[in-house]
């Protein structure tokens, strides 16, 4: 048997074909926003697919809430237009079995993994606190900033994990000082309803960040980034590079202010969920961009926790590296949804 495996996010999607034993057949990198659907994304992959390697089953990990109905999983991704029915991809494409899960329980499927010393191919980890041995058994904490911010949870029942999906990057933003509470005012003009701390924390949270931070009159913005971030569909890329380059005062200020917030934010979740198996990031900003989380500018903002400031210098922190690790949890999780399911048939 093969599988149909994919990892939807606002950005971009991966699917592959896996074999039994773990394998990668082929993959596919699509951008998301290229189509109106993912039947259309699956449907170009597939269509590249011999006839006899065609898979059965199918698991989508997507970046949104999945609902159970009597009708199968459904999904409306919180950060593209569209929404997916796993029986209409049951129906389109003759799968017997058709499952989707969330992308951080996904994420989080492999990070467990991981932390009990399975190995990925192109997957590693860099510590971020060295010092800070992981507790086997603990619970883990998993975030990824990116098109959105995912959150998730890992506890241990003896060696079994138990995953926890959450949509923990929607709780509140709370400012930490007189800066960041002139954001939140600025941010509440144009959320009334809600702000959230994926406002602030995600691809799009950077170039907020830069614009408030221009507007504010902090520094004067550079003409010629004016002028790159203009020119093209991300403009957080944009900052980023020139802070990883020094080459920028205000793109160099607004990633710091996003790792500060991310930090506080990881050790929010850290200390809700005593997380002393360890704080892994996941997501492309954090692993593409490592030297501007290093030497203490994530970690000092992390424990900034008053009280419990030694508690969570305790706590191991890793950042991610490898494109695939939503797919090879997302596998994970296909193995043990189907084989329950396929028993039941």
């Amino acid at each position: 048997m093969t599988y149909l495996i994919g990892d939807l996010g606002g950005t971009k999607t991966l699917l592959a074909l896996f074999s039994e034993k773990g394998e990668v057949l082929c993959k596919q990198r699509f951008a998301s926003r290229d189509f109106p659907d993912c039947e259309s994304m699956v449907d170009a992959f597939l269509s590249e697919i011999p006839i006899h390697s065609f898979p059965s089953v199918a698991l989508i990990a997507v970046a949104g809430p999945v609902v159970v109905d009597t009708l199968g999983d459904s999904s409306d991704i919180t950060n593209l237009s569209y929404g997916i029915r796993a029986h209409t991809l049951k129906e389109q494409f003759g799968f017997s079995v058709v499952r989707l899960v969330n992308d951080f329980c996904a994420v989080a499927q492999a990070v467990a993994a991981l932390a009990m010393g399975v190995s990925f191919p192109g997957i590693t980890l860099h510590s971020l606190n060295p010092s800070a041995q992981p507790e086997k058994g603990a619970p883990l904490a998993i975030l990824g900033a990116g098109t959105g911010l995912g959150e998730a949870i890992v506890a241990f029942e003896k060696e079994s994990p138990v995953i926890l999906s959450t949509e923990g990057g929607h709780a509140d933003f709370a400012p930490q000082d007189e800066l960041e509470l002139s954001l939140f005012r600025s941010l509440l003009q144009r959320f009334p309803d809600h702000v959230s701390v994926e406002r602030v924390v995600c691809g799009s949270g950077i170039v907020t960040l830069y614009d408030f931070l221009r507007d504010e009159g902090i520094v004067q913005e550079t003409e010629s980034v004016a002028r790159e971030m203009a020119q093209t569909k991300d403009p957080a890329q944009v900052i980023s590079a020139h802070a990883l380059k020094k080459s920028d005062l205000l793109c160099e200020l607004a990633f710091d202010r996003f790792v500060r917030l991310y930090a506080a934010e990881a050790g929010n979740l850290a200390l809700k969920t005593l997380a002393r198996g360890g704080v892994y990031l996941a997501g492309g900003i954090a692993a593409k961009n490592v030297p501007l989380f290093e030497e203490g500018r994530f970690l000092s903002h992390f424990v900034r926790k008053g009280r419990f400031t030694k508690l969570l210098s305790s706590f191991p922190i890793f950042i991610t590296l490898g494109d695939d690790l939503g797919l090879f949890g997302a596998f994970q999780a296909a193995k043990s949804l189907f084989a329950s399911t396929c028993e039941k048939e």
